[in-house]
């Protein structure tokens, strides 16, 4: 079996372990820190956005769908170049957890499972490298084109996210 087979469905799994903890904990770290957001003048406030579990759980739901997909058709088509990139996105994105964190001078969701999981995947975007032999372009346009496609993701789920959380408002002020 070829290894990147196995890796690719690391990702699927590592991203699902983290959202599961910004799930289970934003509401919670949102109550939490009211205040201390509440004083934060022209400062950058993570997950500054008013949304239930369930529209969280939404937007991570469609996320691990798309992942969970590119990861498919990456292992059918045994071609790797934009589940690498998406992969480096992700990474990206644990870092920057990291940095909010910092930022924040506080624990913000989402952090330990970064911190846990950053060593594993950058000892993965480096195997998966020199398993996939490729040269310098290939893996800047495949972290290019992984970038834009998790920002295009992030945008439209944001947008998704609000509509869903109106429409459950809706729903549960309707009679059956």
């Amino acid at each position: 079996m070829n290894i990147m087979n196995a890796i690719a469905w690391l990702f699927p799994i590592i991203f699902m372990i983290h959202d599961f903890e910004e799930i289970v904990m934003i509401n919670a770290w949102q109550e939490k820190n009211k205040q201390y957001i509440k004083n934060m003048k022209d400062k950058y406030i993570p997950f500054n956005f008013k949304g239930s579990t369930a529209s969280i759980s939404f937007g991570v739901a469609i996320e691990f769908v798309i992942i969970s997909v590119l990861t498919i058709i990456s292992y059918l088509l045994n071609s790797y170049v934009v589940w690498f990139g998406l992969f480096v996105a992700f990474v990206l994105h644990l870092l920057f957890h990291v940095l909010m964190c910092i930022n924040f001078k506080k624990y913000v969701p989402g952090v330990v499972t970064s911190i846990i999981f950053f060593p594993l995947c950058c000892f993965i975007v480096y195997s998966t490298n020199i398993s996939l032999h490729y040269n310098i372009s290939t893996v800047l346009f495949s972290i290019l084109i992984g970038t834009l496609i998790m920002m295009g993701i992030i945008y439209i789920l944001h947008k998704s996210m609000k509509k869903f959380e109106s429409w459950l408002g809706k729903y549960s002020t309707k009679f059956l």
